[in-house]
């Protein structure tokens, strides 16, 4: 793996997983925590580059030794040790290494009570700021040697949810993680990590409508929440005001998602993540040239590339036009996550815009299995609020070129057939609406006069309020799409013996450029 090594002269460090000499796998969590805590405090010092853990996790399943390793990533020096816990105690050893060299320039033995841990990993850190003659900054030391918790069993609690987090795939790992996270706060209510982790957590679960493991309503609340209270117990915690960010800028509030976004990265200035984070906040907010300047910042910390680094590092690039870098992209998260429909979309307009029919159509054929009732209205409405008018348009154009329908199963409608303002307010003031679906479910819809609706089928009953555009019937439906409006037109059908059809309709026109 090449890596880079700090541009601006500050020391390069990566710390390589701690190996659990233990009874096997009985403290993984432990060890793996410990290496997590480590490489996020080191990253709070500005005189620092530190590589990211999963290219740190990446590189230390080779066979190749320390030295190897570090030489590889181009870092000038790495950080490795072992845990051991029994009881109430622990040991740690812990050695820096000079990569050019494979000498050790420090090492540690520490025998503790485990009541003791937090403190070591300070020491720890403080130890390399020193041999590595670095002045650390009165914040600095103040967030490193912040205790997050004394209560042993919640600081437990709070690893197993971190490690769970490493290699969420399916919603079984979501749940657990959420319930770790929950004991975890239950046991120490000052817990602001804990708070934090949770908070990132359900706010993955709120933006990629994970409606199966929570509904999206709740998880926007519990993540805001949860974000918030982080904040309280610790306004210097960075991964609350990520979370924060993530929030106001999907509800459009871009410039105070940007500050969130940027005290973050103040806060933590050699996390990956953090600068990930504020790449995806520059994206949604429709600045590209500042979120890939980002994104080539955060690859630089984390060569091995995380899921989410992935992704906005796809998606910027799709923005900007550079279509086979994005493709390239999407295809390395699409053999992680196999059935995206954000993966499917935009590589079904990549390859629209490079002139690869054939296979843009095959991609949209996947993407209907997906999502059967994908259309171009659906996804206008999904990136409200991501990206600048201008993008989302484009977006949908090369959607359309791909071959993905205007309508949902791919109805028609006759304009003359369409519904004006008046009579919508006549047939959506008060009246009960019933029929069966495209795709063959039974619904009833009641409407009241002050605007609001229930909707009830064999597989889902909601909940919301409407209201009229134009010639559009919109609706928000509590919990679902991030609460943004879906609008359709509602057409007269003349062979159903006079009852009406709604459907969602969304026209625009945008060339395959990026001006």
């Amino acid at each position: 793996m090449a890596g880079p090594v700090a541009s601006d002269g500050r020391p390069s460090l990566v710390v390589l997983p701690f190996e659990d000499i233990g009874v096997e796998g009985e403290q993984a969590a432990f060890a793996a925590g410990l290496t997590d805590d480590l490489t996020a405090d080191l990253s709070k010092v500005s005189e620092l580059f530190v590589i990211a853990p999963e290219t740190s996790r990446s590189a230390a399943k080779s066979d190749s030794s320390v030295q190897q390793i570090a030489q590889a990533m181009g870092v000038e020096y790495a950080l490795k040790g072992t845990v051991q816990r029994s009881g109430g105690t622990f040991r740690i050893t812990a050695q820096l290494v000079r990569a050019a060299t494979g000498q050790s320039i420090w090492a540690e033995r520490y025998d503790r009570q485990a009541s003791d841990f937090i403190n070591v990993q300070d020491e720890v850190v403080q130890k390399i700021a020193a041999s590595l003659k670095i002045e650390l900054s009165e914040r600095e030391r103040r967030t490193i040697t912040r205790v997050p918790t004394r209560n042993l069993e919640a600081h437990d609690f709070y690893l197993r949810a971190e490690y769970q987090n490493a290699g969420l795939t399916e919603p079984a790992s979501y749940r657990r993680s959420i319930a770790a996270y929950k004991r975890a706060i239950e046991l120490d209510p000052g817990f602001a990590e804990a708070y934090a982790g949770y908070a990132r957590l359900v706010a993955t679960i709120w933006r990629r409508d994970f409606n199966e493991i929570m509904s999206s309503a709740v998880a926007r609340q519990e993540a805001y929440a949860a974000a918030g209270k982080a904040i309280e117990l610790d306004p210097e915690n960075a991964r609350a005001n990520e979370v924060l960010s993530i929030i106001q800028a999907v509800e459009g509030e871009h410039q105070i998602a940007i500050d969130s976004a940027k005290r973050a990265v103040e806060l933590q200035p050699g996390e990956a993540e953090a600068h990930t984070n504020l790449a995806t906040v520059l994206y949604i907010a429709g600045d590209l040239e500042k979120a890939a300047a980002e994104v080539k910042l955060a690859r630089q910390l984390n060569p091995a590339l995380s899921t989410d680094l992935r992704l906005v590092s796809a998606t910027v690039a799709f923005a900007q036009g550079r279509y086979a870098k994005a493709i390239v992209e999407f295809n390395a998260i699409q053999e992680l996550v196999p059935r995206s429909d954000l993966v499917l979309e935009h590589l079904a307009a990549a390859y629209a815009c490079l002139g690869e029919t054939n296979r843009s159509q095959e991609i949209v054929a996947e993407l209907m299995k997906v999502i059967p009732i994908a259309n171009l209205g659906f996804y206008a409405v999904l990136r409200d609020n991501i990206g600048t008018p201008e993008q989302t348009a484009r977006l949908i154009e090369r959607l359309r070129l791909a071959g993905l329908p205007e309508w949902p199963f791919g109805d028609r409608r006759r304009t003359e057939d369409r519904l004006g303002p008046d009579e919508l307010r006549t047939v959506s003031a008060g009246p009960v609406w019933t029929g069966t679906l495209q795709n063959g479910v039974d619904f009833v819809q009641y409407f009241d006069r002050s605007g609001g609706f229930a909707y009830r089928s064999t597989t889902s009953l909601l909940t919301g309020h409407i209201g009229i555009q134009g010639d559009k019937l919109c609706q928000i439906i509590n919990g679902y799409l991030l609460n943004h409006p879906t609008c359709g037109y509602v057409y007269r059908n003349a062979s159903a013996g006079g009852r009406h059809l709604a459907i969602l309709a969304f026209q625009s026109a945008w060339p395959c450029s990026t001006s």
